[in-house]
Formats: structure tokens, sequence, C-alpha cells
């Protein structure tokens, strides 16, 4: 009896759209877990040449005191990197990954392509396929202005048109089976979504949503929120001995916790606050670039204009 191969769903996604919980929501089911952005995985560093903001923990382990090494992002997965190089050292942690769908949050579009063409190369040892989470562009600018407000709003729109544009490029470039999840539609009917995500893959996955943060997650990086969720807002949860932290590491969500920065969040659970824009911003939204994106997405012209007439 043929063994049924693995199934690695990858999330492509600009920053801050939703991707980590979408990956908690895939890695959620009976058949699947969730290994977050594997491409910040310190050790994959040399995949490509750039000051990418690279971690040695995954968010779990590094704020868990009782955990000595992660089951998943661990010095077995160094070495490989070291023998063997990158991409078979990645595709040997999916090998040791009890699941049959591996959920890899990484968001890159290169580091999607990167380890496809590398598969293709070893007899497509794994089936793929990708799921690409796009965020109405007025929510992704309102949320992008807060975290990096240096930058005027053509700076986050121009962002956003440049990066699913080039997603799109290398889906269609690609061999990969892929599906269009929009952010908006994910937070309000999850279930349906996932169900739709994950059961072409493994008829046999149960989907629970309301089970999500009950699950260990492992994931590499991701939004500091949904790791404090996962920990169920637990600040005494948080304690390690030693001075080893990463930018989402422990000391930085023991902190947000303990100072009650995150007692509202954990109150309201998912975020969906309406964004709100200046006048100056609204023709910006207008252009030809950003409009032809809307409409590829599903966004229409009438709900852009209704996005501003709300505010």
């Amino acid at each position: 009896m043929l063994s049924v191969k693995k199934h690695i769903i990858f999330i492509l996604s600009a920053p801050y759209s939703g991707s980590t919980l979408l990956s908690h929501l895939l890695g959620a089911t009976n058949r699947s877990i969730s290994i977050g952005e594997a491409a910040r995985f310190r050790h994959f560093a040399q995949y490509q040449n750039d000051d990418y903001h690279y971690l040695d923990e995954c968010s779990l382990c590094s704020t868990n005191s009782d955990v000595v090494d992660c089951p998943i992002w661990n010095n077995e997965v160094a070495l490989d990197v070291e023998n063997l190089g990158v991409a078979e050292a990645y595709w040997r942690l999916i090998d040791r990954c009890e699941a049959d769908i591996i959920i890899d949050n990484s968001k890159n579009a290169d580091w999607m392509n990167f380890l496809c063409s590398s598969n293709s190369e070893q007899g497509s040892r794994f089936n793929i396929s990708a799921v690409l989470l796009v965020r109405h562009p007025v929510s992704f600018v309102q949320s992008n202005i807060k975290r990096i407000p240096e930058h005027p709003a053509s700076w986050h729109i121009n962002g956003w048109v440049n990066m699913y544009t080039y997603m799109l490029h290398w889906l269609a470039k690609m061999n990969v089976q892929s599906i269009v999840i929009r952010y908006e539609e994910l937070i309000h009917n999850s279930d349906f979504l996932i169900n739709r995500i994950i059961k072409p893959i493994n008829s046999k996955a149960l989907v629970d949503v309301s089970n999500l943060h009950c699950r260990s997650h492992h994931p590499l990086g991701g939004n500091i929120l949904e790791i404090a969720r996962n920990a169920n807002f637990s600040a005494e949860g948080f304690d390690k001995d030693g001075a080893v932290a990463s930018e989402y590491g422990s000391n930085r969500v023991k902190d947000l916790i303990a100072s009650g920065g995150l007692k509202r969040e954990q109150q309201r659970g998912i975020i969906k606050e309406k964004p709100t824009f200046h006048d100056e911003y609204v023709e910006l939204f207008m252009e030809a670039g950003v409009m032809t994106l809307c409409r590829i997405f599903g966004y229409s012209s009438k709900e852009l204009y209704l996005k501003f007439d709300s505010r």
C-alpha cells in the first residue's frame, strides 16, 4: 500500500495581513501542524544573502522554561543545513514532522520558489500548494502606518501593490495549485474557509476552529498577539532562565502581558476595527495599479469608496 505524500501549504502574504492567524487555524486540525515563518530560521540565512530578520528559536519554546530543545527548530536541522544545504535540510525537517499537512507561513514568494525548484529536482517528494492571503489595501496601510509611521501613505500603498504583484508573478510561473483568501472573510467565516483549504488536501482532517489555541504550535516568528493568545495570555508561562530572547521572544511577550497591554485584545479576540484615513489619502487608492489588484482579489470599486465613506 503506497503511503500518502505529505502536503506543504505555503502562505504568501504581505506583513500584518493575518498570516499568523491563518497558519494557526490551518495547523490546528488533527492532520496538520504549523511551523511558522520557516525562512527566518537563522541557519537558512545562506539561501539569500541579505539582512533578513533571522531567529534561533520558535516563539513558543523561547518563552517556556520547561523546554530543553524545540521539537522542530533544533540542532538537528542546523546540522543538516551544514552537511546537506538549506533545501535538503528543509525537506528532512518536513519528513520528521508528525503530520500529513505542514503549514509554512514564510509569506515569501522567493522562499517558496527556491524550495519548489529543489523539490522538483528530487522527484517531487512532497505535494505543494499555496494560499495567497490578501488584505484590503485600506486596512493594510492603516495597520502598516501604525508600525512604520516615518513613511508616507504612498510608500505603504506602493508596497502593497508591489508585494502582491510579485506574488502573482511567481504563482503564475510555478506549477503550484493556489487559492486566494481574503482576510476580511477569514475573520468572519474562518470555519468555512479553513475547510475549503484543508478538505481537498485531506478529507480526514477535522477542522475545529474553537480548538485553535488549545493546541501547542512551534511557529518561527509570527504576530506577537497571536503568540500571546496561544499561551492563553499567561505571564507566568513566559519565564525563562538565561538571557535568550529573540525579537519575538520571551521578554517582549512577557512584558506586554505583565503590563496589561494585551488585556483589551484578550477580551476582544480577533481585531476587527475599521480603518480611518485622512482625505488626502483617497486619491492614492484610486490609482490604476491599486484598483486592478482590488478587482483581481474581489474588492469592488464601490467597496473601496465605502471604506472611506464610513470613516
